[in-house]
């Protein structure tokens, strides 16, 4: 769908030309263990913030029955990386890179 397309400046399609998809095994093995410090989520890679963010939209997108776009308008900027349950081991599936969203 044409809607589901976005323009992205060269620096970006640059840095995403070897990046698949958000399921690559690097991503994957994102593991930080419990509670990391601000510090430590500050240094992660951009492939890894750049799959918080794109898996954020896509979810959005389908659980929300939004277009891709409408999904990545709606997250809004990256913010810092956070994690999103203290109580859990910090994975790939417990970081945060988007303000919370409203609940209508």
């Amino acid at each position: 769908m044409p809607e589901n397309l976005l323009p992205a400046c060269s620096d970006c399609n640059t840095k995403k030309a070897n990046f698949a998809a958000w399921v690559s095994t690097d991503v994957h093995s994102l593991f930080l263990g419990i509670n990391p410090d601000q510090n430590h989520l500050a240094q992660m890679k951009f492939i890894h913030r750049y799959s918080l963010f794109n898996r954020a939209a896509f979810s959005l997108a389908i659980n929300r029955g939004r277009t891709i776009k409408e999904a990545f308008l709606e997250l809004g900027p990256w913010v810092d990386v956070r994690v999103e349950d203290s109580a859990l081991a910090t994975d790939m599936f417990n970081l945060v890179s988007h303000q919370p969203l409203v609940e209508f």
